[in-house]
């Protein structure tokens, strides 16, 4: 586990255990090195982010037969009402539709055999298939 904080706007956090690989902060145009997984966030408006790989069986990612990846980034409700600061948005919460920010990462697997990645829905019913693709020794999910 480790927690970069020097300043405010290059803050991230990381977990890099076997059965777990976690990113989280501003990392944004950056590349993260987790053991045998990479995460690699494009720049967005303001290049902060939540990636996270899960072990669903308790194996280590590498080999696992079932991986939850979650990337989440800002997130808030339709016509929230903001304060000048955009430090509370007092009384003002909005309304549905919430919107989400998606994340426009790849993530990196070396020394893995073939796999395939589902995109599941709000229920977490496995839906459509994500393309997956290999060069040479590493698969990318983007």
């Amino acid at each position: 586990m480790s927690w970069n904080n020097r300043d405010s706007l290059s803050s991230v956090f990381t977990i890099n255990a076997e059965s777990v690989k976690v990113a989280v902060g501003y990392i944004g145009g950056k590349t993260i090195q987790l053991g045998d997984v990479s995460v690699a966030m494009d720049s967005t408006e303001f290049n902060w982010a939540t990636i996270t790989l899960t072990s669903m069986d308790g194996k280590p990612i590498s080999t696992s037969n079932a991986i939850l990846l979650v990337a989440a980034g800002r997130v808030e409700n339709s016509n929230m009402e903001w304060n000048e600061n955009r430090t509370s948005v007092g009384a003002g919460w909005g309304n549905t539709p919430s919107r989400a920010e998606g994340i426009p990462a790849t993530i990196t697997f070396e020394n893995m055999n073939d796999f395939t990645a589902n995109v599941l829905d709000p229920n977490g019913n496995v839906g459509n298939e994500i393309k997956v693709f290999k060069e040479i020794i590493l698969w990318h999910l983007k």
